[in-house]
């Protein structure tokens, strides 16, 4: 078995940038204030400060919130076993044949430059974990494969170890629904 997802880039995206942009706007808060106290050369009153220190923290937990929801969709490992693949999230795990997967897309997050790349597997007949599993692509399995000046990772994803994935969950499926119909 070896693992396809990205364990560590799920814990950035989900903890660890939020967490990021909750300081960086306290602290563009803190270089407004001290900026604004130093032109006027007095002490600012706490009634005109108080909103701004609001407003800052407000916009903040939205986008830590929005953060939060938007990776709790993404399974937290997934395992290729050749013929199926194990998905584990929040402690449960459930093995899903290659034959269950309808369709692989893999997509794209974020900007041109601060993006992540993630795939979402469409399955036939739902497992506990729904009808779509979405997990996080390994960057080094799809950036080996690029050349060294390519820049956009999105056309290679086919030449690494996900291209034969796809390629075996497209040799998986049901010969029946290629049949054709006279």
């Amino acid at each position: 078995m070896r693992m396809i997802s990205s364990r560590w880039e799920l814990i950035v995206q989900k903890y660890i940038m939020p967490l990021a942009i909750l300081v960086g706007s306290i602290g563009v808060l803190a270089m407004f204030w001290v900026t604004i106290k130093d032109m006027l050369g007095h002490e600012l009153r706490l009634d005109i400060l108080a909103p701004l220190l609001l407003l800052a923290l407000i916009l903040a937990m939205r986008s830590v919130w929005r953060s939060l929801h938007f990776f709790d969709r993404f399974a937290g490992e997934v395992w290729d076993e050749g013929n199926a693949l194990i998905v584990r999230k929040s402690g449960d795990s459930t093995r899903i044949p290659l034959a269950n997967i309808a369709s692989m897309e893999f997509l794209r997050e974020g900007g041109q430059k601060n993006c992540f790349f993630y795939f979402l597997l469409t399955l036939r007949t739902p497992s506990k974990f729904g009808s779509e599993i979405a997990f996080i692509a390994r960057v080094d399995e799809i950036y080996r494969t690029m050349g060294f000046l390519d820049f956009d990772p999105m056309q290679y994803w086919s030449r690494s170890s996900y291209g034969d994935l796809a390629n075996r969950i497209s040799r998986a499926r049901p010969s029946a629904q290629y049949q054709s119909v006279l």
